[in-house]
């Protein structure tokens, strides 16, 4: 067991290493192209197909290329100095292909000193969020949401620096790097007010953090744990239609014959829950059923409720219905939070970070080759999920004392 551990160690740090390393020709002028094309295009990344065009002239596969960059982390997660070396065989022509801030400490373009710009300011803000963390002290009896706006952010920023990086390209930044994945954002373009992001406990893990070796060795290390639970193939395709049924059978014993928490849609999206998916195409389409199955989950008023998702609106509702609120709840909402991420990636891919995390914990390695076993595991994970918070509502029910829908 001790030699397995050494071992480990040896590996993150091998990869750090060779995160930090210089890049090869190929791969350095991979991250030369998008950077000089981002900073002389209004910090907008360049799309794949300007990328691709450009080392075609030259007779190099640009996909090739970006497999060889070396990487850290572990299940899950895999990070690297492209957004979407990851997901590079499936971007489409238009779609944006960016740097991370390990990109951006490998840019040594024009614009090297903008670059390294970003990378201080990204530092800085991730300072003010443990700082802002450690400082939290939330109602004993409410739960309350920490988030910071982009006055907060910038006001920060210019004690340290009078200039710093524009509101728009630094929030595209952050909302890309690992150390701030959990949090929700929104964002109103170059407004600073209009700029916002949650606080979550992950950022503990980079408290300290003030330089690219120690940001890798950090991130290394969250993410080269053992996946959270094993792989289980679910044992019917029946048990994830049956187990949003029942949990709404258990809602409505708490709330009324016709209060439903779950809204199916028709007979024939309904029956996709059940069907295997051999394909990324039937992966996608079974995903999209039963993450718009998530989203329009019926939630009562009640409760600190701020709008944004559903399972969101949840959270906060059996917060406030259950002041003591199970952990079995919490860890509920999270596992279905999890199948949130993956969906959103699924078409969206500025969300692929978050959905690399949630691959992790859901016992799944990335990239993705096996869609029926995929399919199957997200399943599975979710008929999990469902049934903790089922069992955790039905405990509701009994405390008032319900025998039936009335």
């Amino acid at each position: 067991m001790e030699s397995d551990r050494l071992l480990a160690v040896n590996d993150r740090e091998d990869s750090v290493r060779a995160a930090l390393a210089p890049l090869g020709f190929e791969e350095q002028r991979v991250v030369n192209t998008i950077g000089d094309a981002y900073f002389s295009h209004d910090r907008r990344w360049p799309t794949y197909q300007y990328v691709e065009a450009v080392f075609d002239g030259d007779l190099l596969d640009l996909k090739s290329v970006v497999s060889d960059f070396p990487t850290v982390g572990g299940t899950g997660m895999s990070y690297g100095a492209l957004r979407s070396s990851r997901w590079i065989a499936n971007l489409s022509q238009e779609q944006p292909i960016g740097l991370t801030l390990l990109g951006l400490h490998h840019y040594n373009g024009v614009f090297e000193d903008s670059a390294q710009v970003y990378i201080r300011d990204t530092f800085q803000v991730l300072s003010l969020f443990v700082r802002a963390r450690r400082a939290f002290r939330p109602s004993p009896v409410e739960y309350e949401y920490l988030s910071l706006d982009g006055r907060q952010i910038f006001a920060d920023l210019r004690v340290a620096n009078p200039t710093p990086s524009d509101v728009r390209a630094l929030f595209d930044i952050i909302s890309h790097e690992p150390a701030f994945i959990g949090g929700n954002r929104s964002t109103g373009g170059d407004e600073p007010s209009k700029w916002k992001s949650d606080v979550t406990r992950e950022v503990l893990v980079y408290e300290g953090v003030a330089d690219m070796e120690e940001y890798l060795k950090r991130l290394s290390l969250h993410f080269s744990r053992p996946a959270i639970r094993p792989i289980r193939v679910s044992p019917s395709p029946r048990s994830l239609p049956a187990a949003l049924d029942y949990l709404d059978t258990i809602w409505r014993l708490v709330h009324g014959r016709n209060v439903h928490l779950v809204r199916l849609p028709g007979a024939e999206r309904t029956m996709l829950l059940g069907d295997g998916a051999s394909t990324r195409e039937e992966f996608l389409e079974r995903l999209s059923t039963l993450g718009d199955i998530l989203r329009n989950l019926a939630v009562p008023r009640g409760g600190n409720q701020k709008g944004g998702h559903a399972l969101q609106r949840l959270d906060a509702y059996l917060r406030w219905k259950i002041p003591e609120t199970p952990e079995g709840i919490v860890r509920a909402l999270q596992m279905l939070d999890h199948i949130r991420y993956i969906r959103n990636a699924g078409t969206h891919t500025e969300a692929e970070s978050e959905a690399l995390a949630a691959y992790k914990a859901i016992g799944l390695s990335y990239p993705l080759t096996d869609w029926s076993n995929t399919w199957d595991t997200v399943r599975e994970y979710t008929v999990e999920a469902i049934d903790m918070l089922r069992e955790e509502v039905s405990h509701l029910a009994e405390a008032e004392g319900d025998t039936g829908p009335t």
